[in-house]
């Protein structure tokens, strides 16, 4: 049986690839298989961190600012490894080559 937090990751794995129009409620409940009452318990609380937010227009949830900054955090931390690990590969390596 999925635990709240299972739910709630999978909530914002769904609304991935969906920032532009979002999901509506009934959409992600669909999607999740869990009951409409649970979606508008949870996102709202998920939007007050955020991590989602409510299209004012339509009422559709899609993912906010946080997991946009993990994602760029990673990224970059990612590109810094990947610069040292290059130097590294020229400095054994680039002798050998």
């Amino acid at each position: 049986m999925p635990t709240s937090v299972d739910k709630t990751l999978r909530a914002l794995q769904a609304l991935a690839g969906h920032e532009v129009h979002g999901l509506s409620p009934a959409d992600l409940a669909e999607r999740l298989k869990v009951a409409p009452s649970w979606i508008s318990q949870v996102m709202p609380a998920l939007e007050a961190e955020h991590w989602v937010e409510r299209i004012p227009d339509t009422g559709r949830w899609r993912l906010g600012v946080a997991p946009v900054r993990i994602g760029l955090t990673a990224a970059q931390h990612l590109q810094r490894a990947r610069t040292e690990l290059d130097s590294l590969t020229s400095r054994y390596l680039g002798s050998a080559q």
